[in-house]
């Protein structure tokens, strides 16, 4: 079955209405709308500039008295007039509905970043109005620049302040399909020093001419809006990939879509690893044989997929696997949908002093700026000291023989009897046990394992059997 992965693809787009992308309704406790002011001042200051702005209620609530520290509410904020007012933001809303919906706005924010990573709150400047049809009543509103940005807040007395995150400002990518329907063409954002939002939302009018109805307007929201799958949408781009490898020939993808199994040989659970040279291993932490073996399968070229409940060492094999991989001189890619998972395996790397061989390049470590930075780190580091550890080794090797000598010693049959050591130390415990529960004084009797065989033992326990009777009338 071949894959049709353009479908797939536009599948990640959802062009419904229920897309904000496509069809922003305010929300009355998640949005905020700025009033009266340049689009292009706004995006010059805070984008291009990447400067701080604030926010501001309505002039009847806030301007009681400039000249002291207001309060409003519970809400203790600091004097306007410290603030040059070519950073404010204003609205229509009063002190306490800003002050309430920007708190919603944070925590939430917050909240998604801490979880998944990435970035969803946005200043959207400029939107398109537009119908579905030409008998359609009903305006829709779809943002066209979307910055974003961070709402910042150190403290109560303090007020909320925004900023440019400094991630790539990205188009709206649902719109732009949507349109394309139409035979509509939404063009690219290029992001430069002599961007002009003005110019930019000027060309979207051109392109919606004949649109008698459709309308491009400067309003300005602070809101929520999704870019995850689009993201996927931008990587499955046929162009993104290596001609002599789409994406629709891809085994792993082709795996994860169609359900067809890779051809593979992984190294199966019972493989004696404790029979390999100690150097052969590159594990930093703890690893049991089950985690063994998806390392070794792993270093033989194979593809797997682990499952297990929190606290199974899931996050504790993939360190591992990186560590190996790096001694293979292999490069790792490290994705997780969650926050937490990512965060973990490096604070683990950090640990064993692996770390700076990390690039990370989720949330906000994905900026340009932090993604320099971090490759600058490790240019200006020591280089590390190497230790010889040959005869540490050797000392360890000569250690892994001696225990395994002494477990295959356990388990070689013993005598004539035909068990184990570890089988008799088992039977053993088992008696001793059951002994000490019914006898004040336990009896010992000596025999040779070596002499005696399996007959010899069924018979000395039968004369034991019989001797407990007798004991037992002669006590009656």
């Amino acid at each position: 079955m071949d894959i049709d992965f353009h479908k797939l693809r536009q599948k990640l787009l959802d062009l419904s209405l229920f897309n904000r992308l496509l069809n922003f309704r305010p929300s009355k406790i998640r949005s905020v709308e700025v009033v009266r002011e340049d689009i292009g001042f706004i995006c010059q200051h805070l984008l291009l500039s990447a400067k701080t702005m604030y926010f501001r209620g309505r002039e009847a609530d806030q301007d009681l008295d400039e000249s002291a520290t207001q309060y409003i509410g519970r809400i203790t904020w600091a004097p306007l007039h410290t603030m040059d007012d070519s950073s404010l933001l204003h609205t229509d809303m009063t002190a306490n509905q800003l002050e309430t919906n920007l708190y919603k706005i944070y925590k939430e924010s917050q909240t998604v970043i801490e979880e998944q990573g990435y970035t969803v709150l946005y200043l959207a400047l400029g939107f398109l109005h537009w119908y579905e049809d030409d008998e359609s009543e009903k305006e829709r509103k779809a943002p066209l620049l979307l910055i974003p940005v961070d709402l910042i807040r150190q403290g109560v007395s303090n007020r909320y302040r925004l900023k440019w995150t400094g991630e790539d400002v990205i188009s709206n990518i649902s719109l732009q399909a949507r349109m394309a329907e139409a035979n509509i063409e939404i063009p690219d954002i290029e992001m430069s020093e002599d961007f002009d939002i003005r110019h930019y939302l000027q060309t979207v009018s051109e392109q919606i001419k004949e649109k008698a109805r459709w309308s491009v307007s400067e309003t300005i929201y602070l809101g929520f809006f999704s870019f995850s799958k689009f993201v996927m949408y931008r990587d499955l781009a046929m162009e993104n990939w290596p001609v002599e490898n789409p994406p629709d020939e891809n085994p792993i993808l082709k795996t994860l879509i169609q359900g067809e199994y890779l051809e593979q040989s992984p190294v199966p659970f019972d493989t004696d690893f404790d029979s390999l040279p100690v150097n052969s291993f590159y594990n930093v932490l703890d690893a049991d044989p089950s985690q063994i073996s998806v390392i070794e399968s792993v270093k033989n070229g194979n593809s797997v997929m682990v499952e297990g409940p929190p606290g199974t060492g899931k996050s504790q094999t993939i360190v591992n696997l990186v560590a190996e991989l790096l001694a293979q001189n292999k490069s790792i890619l490290f994705v997780s949908e969650k926050m937490a998972a990512l965060d973990v395996v490096k604070k683990r790397l950090d640990t064993v002093g692996l770390g700076h061989y990390c690039l990370e390049l989720h949330s906000r470590k994905s900026n340009k700026r932090e993604v320099l930075e971090q490759l600058k780190q490790p240019i200006y580091m020591d280089p590390p000291m190497l230790a010889k550890i040959d005869t540490e080794f050797e000392d360890l090797d000569n250690l892994q023989d001696r225990l395994n000598n002494y477990s295959s010693a356990l388990h070689e049959p013993v005598g004539q009897i035909g068990k184990t050591s570890y089988q008799l130390i088992g039977d053993f415990e088992e008696a001793l046990q059951k002994l000490e529960d019914s006898m004040d004084e336990i009896p010992s009797f000596e025999i040779s394992i070596d002499e005696v065989s399996s007959s010899e033992i069924l018979e000395f326990r039968q004369l034991l059997t019989d001797l407990i009777q007798l004991l037992l009338t002669v006590k009656l």
